[in-house]
């Protein structure tokens, strides 16, 4: 019977030490299946984790601990997302709340494995989306007669292109008869509709929006394209107007998933 008394006045002593050593400590839940990461901006792109990496994650936040601090103001700059919990992250600071808005620190191993997480995922943002650089800088990565290459955003076909005039958005043409047969592609029929693209140039992937109809002079001879076409970035303008077309600024924004 002591024997019996003994172990667990033994048992309630660890319980109670353990809780004590536990006591500055927070763990936020075991991460579950289908836990992913995004960025606010672009909540409709997720970068999953693997099984590996849900199983570390979840074991480093063991040593994660409260902060009496009040939630940040800024936005998060990404988002787990995993069964029902939502939890934001401000990996500069170093710092995550929960749904239960406890504000807790990222300990020194959770954050190597979120560094890890958040290259792919900002890898994938920056192979899918341009940058939305306005006009008057793309100038300077898109001078008269310079060559890009344009990629469809829905599609992803792509096609080869001049700058060959424009002075408040860019006026285009395809290089050669095999660039305008995919940009006929893309359209079916010549039309006036605008699409998000990307303007690869320069090194840059730029956020940008085309005009799919021939119109005006085209001197690039033997490309089988009448004329030229219309590519506007951020804060471009139509010529006739000297005004910003609204619906190429909408597709600009798409280019650069932020709409």
């Amino acid at each position: 019977m002591d024997f019996v008394k003994k172990a667990t006045i033994g048992a309630i002593i660890l319980v109670i030490m353990l809780a004590v050593v536990r006591l500055p400590f927070y763990y936020p839940g075991k991460i579950q299946d289908e836990a992913v990461l995004v960025k606010p901006s672009y909540v409709q792109f997720p970068c999953r984790l693997t099984a590996g990496e849900k199983r570390a994650l979840s074991r480093s936040w063991y040593w994660a601990r409260r902060l009496p601090v009040a939630v940040p103001v800024t936005e998060p700059d990404y988002i787990l997302r995993t069964g029902d919990k939502s939890i934001r992250i401000w990996r500069a600071a170093r710092v995550a709340c929960d749904e239960k808005e406890v504000v807790f620190n990222l300990p020194a191993g959770s954050c190597v494995l979120l560094d890890d997480i958040i290259i792919r995922l900002e890898t994938m943002l920056a192979d899918r989306f341009g940058e939305l650089m306005p006009w008057d800088e793309v100038k300077m990565y898109f001078p008269m007669y310079c060559r890009a290459e344009i990629v469809d955003l829905e599609t992803g076909k792509s096609f080869r292109v001049q700058r060959r005039g424009g002075r408040y958005h860019a006026d285009c043409q395809p290089l050669t008869r095999d660039d305008t047969r995919v940009m006929k592609e893309i359209y079916g029929e010549w039309s006036w509709e605008r699409r998000a693209i990307i303007v690869v140039v320069g090194g840059r992937r730029i956020a940008a929006s085309m005009a799919g109809m021939p119109h005006g002079a085209g001197l690039i001879k033997d490309n089988d394209f009448p004329g030229h076409f219309c590519v506007h970035f951020w804060g471009s303008k139509v010529h006739a107007t000297g005004r910003v077309d609204p619906e190429h600024q909408r597709r600009v924004l798409e280019a650069a998933g932020k709409n």
